[in-house]
């Protein structure tokens, strides 16, 4: 970090470290002003964009973060003071916070800069502080551009904080954002007879060349049955105007003309994907698996005949990691049994290949051993599995859920000293990072019988686990409670409701 920001002053860069540390934290009884726009931009890092930190935002944010005892004594002039603290310059190379001027147009905004190192200090540190109702009034008053409006929406809705979500939803939605008329129909705050007429705009609108948006509102759409029908049926009426796109998206439409029994609809389609076979997207495996595994498992035949050629094309293009070779080969073995040419030439690879599989990865290892089951290759699973009981201690957990799974499938296999181990690991060390992982990660140490692993984990989360999103939070405080655990239900409850009130939610 201190190389690529300062390469000539790197001593100075470290050193300047602890001292804006020491800087934020002295801050609130020296000048509680300043103390109080750094958390706003801190806040607005978290949350939201690296450059939306312009004065006018700041000026208007920090006020929330002080006490009326402090407001009223902070002086009429307290912005410019703030600003002119927080821009000095620390051990020689940093200020806390740094005045960028762009050097665009007319139009281009300044924007305060937070140093790196507090960047990283709030990442760290404050994903979970509350953020005062000044903060988000801030927001919905200056935030103007897309990008920066649907990411704080996103934070706003996992706070609980429905009506500023909403707020900053609306006009995006009223532009046919698909992302937006989804997270307001789903809002309680927002009636759903207000949303309904924006979206079925959106749905008869949208161009069916854009194949991208026509993926995304599909996907977003598919909880709401009559929603994604109104679109699918007009995807099916004009079909020929479908294009080539991202192969995720592509696949997505396939397959909801699949499930609508729309047959000629692909024909027509897959006529178009053969006509520009080699203008598709390969850069990323799963995208293009998603489309490949469309067509192969369409009752079209002609869908079929693409699928294969398209898998065998990237095959014989692309060196595959071995964990996604073991998919590839799981789905070419589903729909390609009229081919075992090419299925052999994808297991020879693969067997010769299998002991670069990283077994400290869980990331990479539990796909690994599930897509070798799928594929027959039963042999090569077991030998993972085995691999993988003599190396629990060696695991990287990390924060996705496949330590999770791979617990799971070590109890399903019956590997209990290794399961037991990999239990504990997980209730000590597992970062949930979210509400919803860590109640996931408690219900599944419960349908593994660890009772140990289970009750630590628990313990653990009620007192110290994450508290956002706030509908997982919620959920897990009714886990313990249908479990019994009164004790950690009031525990985690209170932590919940503190919070929320801190925030100033109107409802707690």
């Amino acid at each position: 970090m201190a190389l690529a920001a300062s390469p000539t002053r790197i001593t100075q860069y470290l050193a300047a470290g602890p001292a804006l540390l020491d800087f934020f934290r002295d801050c609130k009884d020296r000048n509680p002003g300043a103390w109080a726009v750094l958390c706003a931009a801190m806040d607005g890092y978290v949350a939201g964009h690296p450059q939306f930190a312009t004065s006018q935002f700041l000026a208007e944010a920090a006020p929330g973060y002080l006490s009326d005892e402090e407001w009223g004594e902070i002086g009429e002039d307290w912005f410019e003071r703030a600003l002119a603290c927080t821009s000095v310059v620390l051990r020689g190379a940093a200020r806390p916070l740094a005045r960028i001027h762009p050097r665009g147009g007319p139009d281009t905004q300044a924007h305060y800069r937070l140093a790196d190192y507090l960047v990283q200090y709030a990442q760290q540190e404050r994903g979970e502080n509350p953020m005062p109702r000044s903060f988000w009034d801030a927001v919905i008053r200056n935030a103007k551009e897309p990008v920066v409006v649907s990411t704080f929406a996103q934070a706003a809705g996992e706070r609980g904080m429905h009506e500023e979500a909403a707020r900053l939803w609306m006009p995006l939605a009223l532009e046919g954002d698909s992302m937006a008329l989804h997270e307001l129909l789903k809002n309680p705050r927002i009636a759903a007879e207000e949303v309904l007429p924006l979206v079925h705009d959106a749905i008869d609108t949208v161009p069916l060349s854009e194949t991208m948006e026509l993926g995304w509102m599909l996907s977003e759409f598919y909880p709401y049955a009559t929603l994604k029908a109104r679109l699918v049926n007009r995807i099916s009426k004009s079909p020929s105007e479908l294009r080539i796109g991202p192969p995720i998206d592509m696949g997505q439409i396939l397959e909801e003309l699949e499930e609508a029994n729309q047959r000629e609809s692909i024909r027509v389609y897959t006529r178009t994907i053969t006509t520009h076979l080699t203008s598709v997207d390969m850069s990323d495996f799963w995208s293009l698996t998603a489309l490949t595994g469309a067509l192969l498992r369409s009752e079209v035949p002609e869908a079929n005949d693409v699928g294969r050629d398209l898998a065998r094309f990237y095959f014989e293009r692309h060196k595959i990691d071995v964990t996604d070779l073991a998919f590839f080969l799981a789905q070419m073995n589903s729909h390609l049994n009229d081919d075992t040419g090419f299925t052999n030439e994808v297991r020879t690879e693969l067997n010769a290949r299998i002991g670069e599989v990283d077994i400290t990865d869980a990331i990479s290892l539990h796909p690994a051993i599930v897509n070798l089951f799928n594929a027959g290759e039963e042999h090569l699973g077991h030998m993972l599995i085995t691999r993988a009981s003599k190396s629990i201690d060696a695991l990287n957990l990390g924060s996705s859920y496949a330590p999770l799974e791979l617990m799971e499938l070590l109890h399903e296999r019956g590997c209990v000293q290794a399961l037991k181990k990999l239990a504990l690991r997980i209730a000590e060390e597992f970062d949930p990072v979210v509400s919803h992982a860590a109640l996931t990660a408690l219900t599944r140490l419960h349908r593994v019988e660890c009772d140990e692993a289970f009750d630590l984990m628990a313990r653990r989360m009620a007192k110290s686990g994450p508290i956002l999103p706030v509908a997982g939070a919620e959920e897990l405080v009714n886990f313990y409670d249908g479990m019994g655990l009164t004790e950690l239900c009031k525990i985690y409850a209170q932590r919940l409701f503190d919070f929320r009130r801190r925030e100033g939610a109107e409802t707690v």
